[in-house]
């Protein structure tokens, strides 16, 4: 990178073009298809997919890795798509403090099993303020949030879970996602939830966040008034996506991935977003 790389940052001066042999991330085997086909024709702009955060090691990682000048911080699907497709892919440095460069190069050393990291290799320098511009079109980057995840009630009668997730969440099936402990969902009595997927975004310029949904919603229809719980609600109840219809119990297990319709697995490539929407009874 240029001498300037400590100078106030804009996404289309900051933004590299890299090999993926110049970052240190681990492997994910379950990158789409979808996002490696934008890595092989160089359409991360066009999809409106933001440049991979990473720490940058302008020496190297270390004094053996010279050509290793990059630890991802988010961006992993993004960096193993580029290397299944042999192709450079869009990075841009992200500070995240001495103690986190630190922290992210002793774990990709881990990850990557050897050597040892000596923080004085890189000595630290704060970066200023990022300007959010990375579209060839001009348009203002959308720039896809951090994980978080909020959980708030609504009255009596709605439980809602929000949560921002990397692609796995897709494969991962109805049973896990209501099982998981972070949303405490196994003590709920429910008719009805409806599990919001798809693809979320940030516009910096316009301060706000847009999310494109497709929905899988699971009904209680036994023949009882009431389930009495998630799994019976599972065993006596009715999944639906889009247009088509299962019994919960043939795909509570399936990866949700497997549910979406084609359109849809192919235009969520990225990070996306669940919401867990509950109608309690």
């Amino acid at each position: 990178m240029s001498s300037d790389y400590y100078t106030p940052l804009v996404y289309t001066d900051a933004v590299q073009y890299v090999k993926p042999s110049e970052v240190y991330g681990w492997e994910h085997g379950d990158t789409y298809d979808a996002l490696v086909d934008v890595a092989k024709e160089g359409k991360w702009e066009e999809y409106n997919i933001p440049p991979a955060e990473v720490v940058h090691f302008p020496n190297g990682v270390t004094k053996d890795l010279p050509n290793v000048h990059y630890v991802i911080v988010n961006g992993h699907h993004r960096h193993n798509a580029a290397h299944q497709a042999g192709e450079k892919f869009p990075v841009l440095p992200v500070d995240v403090g001495k103690k986190g460069r630190d922290g992210y190069a002793e774990s990709a050393m881990r990850y990557h099993g050897g050597g040892t990291y000596d923080s004085k290799f890189n000595p630290y320098k704060s970066m200023k303020d990022k300007s959010p511009e990375w579209n060839a079109d001009g348009v203002p980057t959308k720039h896809i949030l951090k994980e978080s995840t909020t959980i708030s009630d609504y009255w009596d009668d709605m439980f809602k879970v929000e949560a921002l997730r990397d692609p796995g969440i897709l494969e991962s099936s109805i049973y896990d996602l209501l099982h998981d402990k972070a949303y405490k969902l196994g003590r709920k009595k429910v008719d009805k939830i409806d599990l919001q997927i798809g693809s979320s975004v940030y516009d910096h310029a316009a301060s706000g966040k847009s999310t494109s949904f497709d929905y899988v919603t699971i009904s209680y229809s036994g023949d009882k008034e009431h389930p009495d719980n998630i799994d019976d609600l599972l065993e006596h109840g009715r999944v639906k996506v889009g247009s088509r219809s299962f019994k919960a119990k043939d795909v509570a297990n399936k990866p949700i991935y497997d549910l979406l319709p084609k359109k849809a697995r192919r235009e969520t490539p990225h990070e996306i977003e669940l919401g867990i929407n509950v109608d309690l009874y």
